[in-house]
Parts: structure tokens; C-alpha cells; sequence
């Protein structure tokens, strides 16, 4: 008999979409190699008048340029409660919008849908035990495999590693291996994908975190994809949300010897912003940045340490994306063989999609 289910959340709320394509990279092609790429939009090309001019035109017909998966995050979903009989407890369900999803999908076929589940409001005794108890963990993974066949989901993004790498310190690190292995082989037999989201392994000062390593990615032979949330670079000064260097030292360090796992790697991709004022800082979303870049005091300049572009006000600074940043951060990971994975597909300029 085991205790503690009660406390166990399984929280949908934020869908992803999920874009892949066919083609393999041959051996060569996988080796990081520092190519210059010509951009397409320089820093120069991105002026305060062209942002406002350009940023809501958006040609469709134009074809793919990124020829790696994407996983774009959206908040189509308001969180509510549906209680499980069985230890778990899925929120967040109520509101799918059914048509909006045969809408999507009739857009293009190609694409997947994978809600992102995060577990919620876990003791560190819970998650221990939770680990250590296969038919507590195996009542859980039915419970999801369930909910998302029928719910005609492709499978799911499981928001796990980092909450629990930081609740253990590291401890429970083997016990989440195979516990995402098991859940892995569950959904590739409902031709169902699963994609784990894990934290940087390099700190705002390059030392190693231990949030996720080579050997992790080495054991995670289950699992579709790892998507390294490139974009939580933690500083309170104005560095950039997600400085060039720094992305590049992190994949590099996971990659380091194991090229050929690159297939497996999501580069996470901020399309949000951060003003800092005063000791301050907010998070910033298209409507704020548009807003603030009308402003006739403002200058829109090139952090060349960052590789961003930075909004100045009179009292604050501003770091948001812009085609020149987020093309450079596209760039990389081509010359990684890896993907990328957008955080918040909604919180970006609609002229972003032509880079993709």
C-alpha cells in the first residue's frame, strides 16, 4: 500500500505543436561547425520604423526555410479540474477547443499536437516514492496515454526533470531516466511521442548546473525529444534573455562527444522579452514592446555581446527578440543538426514565422 497519490498533479493547460520533417543528415552534416551564415536580416535591417511597418505581414506561401523539427508552444487552454480514480489528477481539460484543433490540423496534416503536462504540488517525500512504486507511476502513465488518445493528442510534452532535479538535488535523477524510458515505450505503442523539457546545463556564469549532462541524453533512449530551455538564462542586469555565447557553450556542452544524438535536441527559442527598471524586471510580450517602440524617446539598438536587439527608454532597457536574433539562434541550431522548441509562440511578432 503506498500514500501520498492525493498529492499528485498532472496540469495540461499549455498546448504544443509539433512540426517534423523526414530528411536525415548525413555523418558530416551532424558535426557543429562555426558556418558563416549569410543573414538574411542583419542587425541593421531591423529599424524601429521597419519592426512597426513589418512585424504583422506574413507571407504563407512561402516555403519552409528551418529544415529541423519545431515545437512552437501556444495557450489555447484555461486550466480546470477533472478528478482520476486512479492516484492521479489531470487538470486543465475542460476547455479544449475541438474545432480549433480540426482546424489545424486540416491546415496541415503534418503537424502534431502534444499538450505540455506539468506535475504540480509535490512534496519531496511524494516524488520519491512516487518514482520508487511502479504501480503508482504505471496507474499514472495509463491514466495520460488514456487521456491523450482520446483526446486524438500525439503524444505529450512531460514537464518533469527540472522541477524534480532541483526538489531532489540530483538525487532522483536515475529514478526520472527510467521512469521516462518506461512512459516512453507506453507511447510508442500508440504511436504517441514524448518530448521532456529539461534545464540548461550551464549556469549565467558557465559553470556546469547538473541539470541535464551528455550521459542523461545518452540514457534517455525512450524519449523523442529533449528540449534545453536555452532561454532561462538567470541574471537581474541587462545581459540579453538568452546571450549567443551561452546558448552555444550549453548545446556544445551536451553534445560534447555525442554528435549523433543531436537528433534528439530542441533549441529553446525565446519569442518573449524582459524590460529591466530600476532593480526590476518584467516580462515582456509583442503588445509592450510594440507599444514602447512608438514611443519618440526610445532607441532600438544591437547588443553585440548578446547578439539581441535592445529597446532603451529613458528609465529602462528592454530585451526582446527580433528577426536579426532569432535567425542567428536558427543558425546555430543548423549547424548543431538540432531542432527548436518556441517559447511562447504567442508572445512573438507574427513576421517571425518566416523564418521558419
Amino acid at each position: 500500500m503506498f500514500t501520498g497519490i492525493q498529492t499528485m498533479f498532472l496540469r495540461t493547460y499549455i498546448l504544443c505543436i509539433l512540426f517534423e520533417f523526414s530528411y536525415e543528415l548525413g555523418k558530416s552534416d551532424r558535426k557543429h561547425t562555426k558556418t558563416k551564415n549569410v543573414l538574411l536580416f542583419p542587425p541593421e535591417s531591423v529599424r524601429k520604423h521597419t519592426v512597426l511597418n513589418d512585424n504583422d505581414n506574413v507571407d504563407y506561401s512561402n516555403k519552409r526555410r528551418f529544415g529541423k523539427p519545431v515545437l512552437a508552444y501556444i495557450t489555447p487552454l484555461t486550466p480546470q479540474g477533472v478528478n482520476t480514480r486512479s492516484g492521479c489528477e489531470i487538470l486543465g481539460t475542460h476547455d479544449i477547443d475541438r474545432d480549433w484543433l480540426e482546424e489545424l490540423r486540416k491546415n496541415n496534416s503534418a503537424l502534431k499536437v502534444v499538450p505540455r503536462v506539468l506535475f504540480d504540488n509535490w512534496p519531496v517525500d511524494d516524488i520519491t516514492r512516487f518514482f520508487q512504486n511502479e504501480i503508482w507511476s504505471n496507474r499514472c502513465m495509463m491514466e495520460l496515454t488514456n487521456f491523450l488518445a482520446r483526446n486524438q493528442f500525439d503524444g505529450a510534452v512531460v514537464e518533469l526533470w527540472t522541477s524534480t532535479m532541483v526538489q531532489t538535488r540530483g538525487l532522483a535523477s536515475q529514478y526520472m531516466v527510467e521512469l521516462l524510458n518506461s512512459w516512453g515505450n507506453a507511447f510508442h505503442m500508440k504511436n504517441m511521442e514524448i518530448i521532456v523539457p529539461v534545464g540548461p546545463p550551464l549556469s549565467a556564469d558557465y559553470q556546469q548546473t547538473g541539470m541535464f549532462s551528455t550521459s542523461f541524453l545518452h540514457e534517455l533512449t525512450n524519449v523523442d525529444y529533449v528540449q534545453i530551455m536555452t532561454y532561462d538564462y538567470s541574471s537581474q542586469s541587462p545581459a540579453g534573455i538568452a546571450p549567443y555565447t551561452w546558448v552555444e557553450q550549453s548545446i556544445s556542452t551536451i553534445l560534447s562527444g555525442s554528435s549523433h544524438l543531436a537528433d534528439k535536441l530542441l533549441l529553446g527559442v525565446n519569442y518573449y522579452g524582459y524590460e529591466y527598471s530600476h532593480g526590476r524586471v518584467e516580462p515582456v510580450i509583442f503588445d509592450r514592446f510594440l507599444s514602447v517602440l512608438k514611443e519618440t524617446n526610445t532607441e532600438l539598438e544591437w547588443d553585440t555581446v548578446a547578439k539581441e536587439h535592445m529597446l532603451k527608454t529613458s528609465d529602462s532597457v528592454i530585451y526582446y527578440p527580433s528577426l536579426t536574433s532569432i535567425e542567428l539562434r536558427l543558425n546555430l541550431a543548423r549547424n548543431f543538426g538540432i531542432g527548436v522548441g518556441i517559447w511562447d509562440y504567442g508572445q512573438g511578432l507574427n513576421y517571425f514565422s518566416q523564418l521558419l
